[in-house]
């Protein structure tokens, strides 16, 4: 007994029933009847396997970039969560959050280079350079890898720790 099947680009074929349906080439979409080359447009099995990992890939950089973000900015939530008034001092490192990962080589390399306090806007960019260096560099580092995702969002996380107890000394004092 035959039917009518359409594979996932949508060409109908006669198959049997309980076949699975042929595979298509991800470039062109033709019906592939033996693996090799597609003879439509010529694409090899090296191109079509590495399309089929392409989106597996996609989430394995959407999976690292928020590990790498949470691994950041989890230890430097201490200031939203520390008891105490909301005052305007405490307002004031509020506003530098999204920047507190670089907080401490971005003020020594402000204090070196241009001798600025850590309310300057040169100070707060070269925090944010910092901070996107560091996020970028642990990117490209974890993505070679889920061993290598994991030590490097573990490292992160540590010294994110070091570095929020440090904040929380300067903070305090």
């Amino acid at each position: 007994m035959t039917s009518r099947r359409r594979d996932r680009s949508g060409v109908e074929f006669p198959a049997e029933v309980g076949d699975d349906p042929p595979q298509s080439c991800p470039v062109c979409g033709y019906i592939l009847k033996a693996t090799g080359r597609c003879p439509e447009c010529g694409a090899s099995p090296e191109t079509i396997t590495s399309l089929d990992r392409g989106a597996r890939r996609r989430i394995g950089a959407t999976v690292t970039a928020f590990w790498i973000l949470v691994a950041l900015y989890l230890p430097q939530c201490w200031i939203f969560l520390m008891p105490g008034s909301w005052s305007l001092y405490r307002w004031s490192w509020i506003e530098i959050w999204p920047v507190m990962p670089g907080f401490i080589p971005g003020l020594v390399g402000g204090r070196m280079l241009f001798d600025v306090g850590w309310r300057d806007p040169l100070a707060i960019a070269m925090m944010a350079a910092a901070t996107v260096g560091l996020a970028v560099g642990a990117f490209f580092i974890a993505r070679r890898g889920p061993r290598r995702r994991v030590i490097v969002c573990w490292g992160l996380f540590l010294a994110g720790a070091v570095h929020g107890f440090i904040l929380y000394g300067l903070y305090a004092a």
